[in-house]
């Protein structure tokens, strides 16, 4: 299908179905990013090695968007600042922050990692503020310091038991939030004149594979190799990479259609669905420190939205 078939699809539907449309996109996509915790959580109690995760995951995404992006008529001249924005968003942006989010799964429950990943546009916006390419407001001030107390309701009361396994973790996964930030920005300052955005996000893959690959070089049996039949570890790695392709093909099918803004609102639902998806598949019981957390961390994500999302819409 070609990608004057997808807009002759798009125009012949009514406004209301095609709203209805992209907020359906919006839901699968934002439900499946908040499943890939709760599927890397499979992958790691199946012995697969977080490195590893991040190689498959990274292979198969890169491959099938690759190949999607191809199909709708994509084309990319490959330049250095593409390489550029691919390396960095590949190692500090992707690689470093999901092997950390990935061997965190064992240790930490996945809703309250759900939690901390939503603090990815708080710490975006700080950044973006301080490089200035974005300006600060009161309301996105507040939304910033309401992020600052999720987390702390969260790490505080398990700071009497400094020397426990998980309070340690609690902090290493306040991390990748920092590197995802930074793609953020990297792609912020790209995007706006990329038209194939599913090529340069297959080539952050291809950088998180080589990345991945490097760190596996270095970490001797932290490499697993895929066979037939596969168990349930290697199912469940198969499958974070299959769910990143469909979530960020949709995702990226909803900024161009629908707008930066309205497609931003998928990080509502990937908050409340990873910690959602962790109690009904894993069963897992939380505070009720973890449940103030989660709706304060809602309200700063709604005070540090842009504005004028009927626009855009």
């Amino acid at each position: 299908m070609s990608i004057n078939n997808v807009e002759a699809i798009d125009n012949s539907l009514p406004k209301v179905g095609f709203r209805l449309l992209m907020i359906v996109f919006l839901l699968i996509s934002g439900s499946l990013w908040g499943l890939n915790t709760t599927v890397s959580k499979f992958a790691a109690d199946g012995g697969i090695h977080a490195f590893s995760m991040a190689f498959w995951q990274s292979v198969i995404a890169a491959v099938s968007l690759g190949v999607l992006g191809f199909l709708i008529g994509e084309r990319v001249k490959i330049n250095k600042e593409l390489v550029f924005v691919c390396f960095i968003c590949g190692s500090i942006g992707m690689t470093l922050p999901n092997a950390i989010l990935f061997a965190a799964v064992s240790h930490v429950s996945v809703g309250i990692i759900s939690i901390t990943i939503s603090l990815i546009p708080l710490v975006t916006l700080v950044m973006s503020v301080l490089i200035r390419i974005e300006q600060n407001t009161v309301k996105k001030t507040i939304g910033v310091v309401l992020g600052v107390i999720s987390v702390l309701l969260i790490i505080v009361p398990k700071a009497s038991f400094a020397g426990n396994n998980e309070f340690k973790w609690l902090l290493i996964i306040l991390l990748p939030p920092l590197g995802y930030s930074v793609m953020n920005v990297m792609l912020g300052k790209f995007m706006p004149k990329c038209d194939t955005p599913l090529f340069v996000a297959s080539g952050i893959f291809v950088s998180v594979a080589l990345c991945s690959s490097l760190l596996m070089y270095f970490t001797p049996g932290s490499f697993h190799l895929l066979s037939i039949p596969l168990d349930t570890g290697e199912i469940a790695t198969v499958l974070l990479g299959v769910f990143i392709f469909i979530a960020h093909s949709l995702y990226v099918y909803t900024i161009k259609k629908a707008g930066p803004v309205f497609a931003s609102l998928g990080t509502y639902i990937i908050t409340i669905s990873g910690v959602f998806w962790g109690v009904i598949i894993l069963g897992e019981k939380h505070s009720t420190w973890v449940w103030l957390s989660l709706m304060i961390i809602i309200v700063s994500l709604y005070m540090v939205q842009p504005k004028n999302i009927e626009s855009e819409a």
